[in-house]
């Protein structure tokens, strides 16, 4: 989806494209509580299925990703944050509801801080280091946390996420999504399977 909004008329994003997707994928399968569970038998020739709310993180995580992040980065914001990012990707759907019935247009925003300087902290546990991760709802509150900013705590990744909680409802007509990736990559290894075959 955040591909078709930046190519509408493409039928089939790119395969890089794709690929950072099977990444972020293959990352989550190598956890005990995969944050994107397949609902679906699979196998070579089946669909995954994913929930909205999945797809919802997986486009988020492209939205990190497109941010500067790792897909590693990605994947442990999604881990470690996954139930307080559900609250509140559905209270922002439940705004705009609201707003389409003319009661309220208020967009939500996830703010995080990433640390590269680890030095600067002492006792610090394995993984990337995050800061502060907040939600701010309305253009008030996200103008208070930029004011708090400052010279120890100077930067921010703001990411406004109940747009794209309202793109993944809107753009998927049921509560699943096909998973285009495992069949792209199925064609690829077949390519590459006929390829090695020898002549004759």
């Amino acid at each position: 989806m955040s591909y078709r909004a930046n190519e509408p008329d493409a039928q089939m994003p790119p395969r890089v494209f794709l690929n950072r997707i099977k990444r972020l994928l293959d990352l989550d399968d190598d956890v005990t509580a995969p944050i994107f569970p397949v609902s679906a038998a699979v196998g070579r020739g089946k669909s995954a299925e994913y929930t909205q709310f999945s797809v919802f993180l997986m486009v988020l995580g492209l939205y990190f990703i497109d941010s500067g992040l790792t897909q590693g980065d990605a994947i442990y914001i999604l881990h470690n944050l996954e139930a307080t990012l559900r609250e509140h990707y559905e209270k922002a759907l439940e705004k705009s509801v609201l707003a389409e019935d003319g009661n309220d247009d208020t967009p939500v925003f996830f703010l995080l801080r990433k640390a590269e300087l680890r030095e600067c902290w002492s006792d610090l546990e394995d993984g990337p280091l995050f800061l502060n991760p907040r939600f701010c709802y309305g253009l008030n509150e996200l103008d208070d946390a930029m004011r708090e900013l400052g010279r120890n705590d100077p930067t921010r990744l703001v990411i406004q996420i109940s747009d794209l909680a309202v793109m993944v409802r809107r753009y998927l007509s049921r509560n699943k999504i096909v998973d285009m990736v495992k069949q792209a990559s199925e064609r690829e290894l077949k390519k590459k399977g006929n390829a090695a075959k020898p002549e004759g």
